[in-house]
């Protein structure tokens, strides 16, 4: 599971198989629970990161451009894709 999520959500594999032993050792869940929680924290966390890196630039090309144009729909993508 966690390898499949890894490839599929380019996050890092070891990092989550620590994150659900953690997980499954705090909160007494199965393994396959915490690597659950595990990866769609670590989802979560590179959206939170991608969005706050863009945000100034993003902003800036949704201010001055037409909802129409090619520069709007670019980055209403990446938003999408970082949520």
């Amino acid at each position: 599971m966690i390898g499949e999520a890894a490839k599929e959500y380019k996050l890092e594999a070891d990092i989550l198989e620590e994150q659900a032993t953690q997980i499954a050792n705090a909160y007494k869940i199965t393994k396959q629970e915490a690597a659950q929680l595990a990866i769609k924290n670590e989802r979560m966390n590179k959206g939170i990161s991608t969005l706050n890196k863009n945000f100034k630039d993003w902003s800036k090309t949704l201010k001055e451009n037409n909802k129409l144009s090619s520069d709007y729909a670019e980055v209403i993508t990446k938003i999408r894709e970082a949520l």
